[in-house]
């Protein structure tokens, strides 16, 4: 009987341990879940629709799916923007300006804020299939074991 206990706690933890590395990418809100639990994130607040298209300019028929999060704290560089792309085209226009975005605020950090340069520097924008993500957070080491 306590071996049976030990075997089944055992495949508990791997099995909860293995749900945590295989997000499926192509599930925005399944992939921020995955990093919100992996890494220390400051608070977040989650933009809407409006905010995607007035802040960071990108259409909502862009995307069939979104998770959109930036720190409530105004000078930090903190975001995390993953997308589901309608298509590939719309991928590709996200992905642009994704890497804008991350660019923009590695040069601002470069001329104002720069205590905020070395999490700026660790940000990625990246493409999985149709799903395009830009992370800027200061675990970026959590973030990518479980989204490598």
């Amino acid at each position: 009987m306590k071996k049976l206990l030990i075997s089944l706690a055992a495949a508990l933890l791997l099995g909860a341990c293995a749900a945590k590395e295989a997000a499926d990418v192509s599930d925005p809100a399944a992939v921020y879940g995955a990093i919100a639990e992996a890494a220390e994130l400051s608070d977040m607040f989650a933009l809407t629709a409006d905010d995607l298209l007035y802040m960071i300019g990108i259409e909502p028929e862009w995307y069939t799916a979104s998770a959109a999060y930036m720190a409530t704290e105004g000078t930090s560089p903190e975001e995390i923007l993953i997308f589901r792309a309608a298509d590939q085209a719309s991928a590709d226009q996200i992905l642009e300006i994704l890497q804008s975005r991350l660019q923009y605020k590695q040069d601002s950090a470069a001329q104002y804020l720069t205590e905020n340069q070395g999490i700026l520097k660790d940000g990625v924008v990246r493409a999985d299939g149709l799903t395009v993500s830009l992370i800027v957070t200061k675990d970026m080491e959590a973030v990518l074991s479980i989204y490598p």
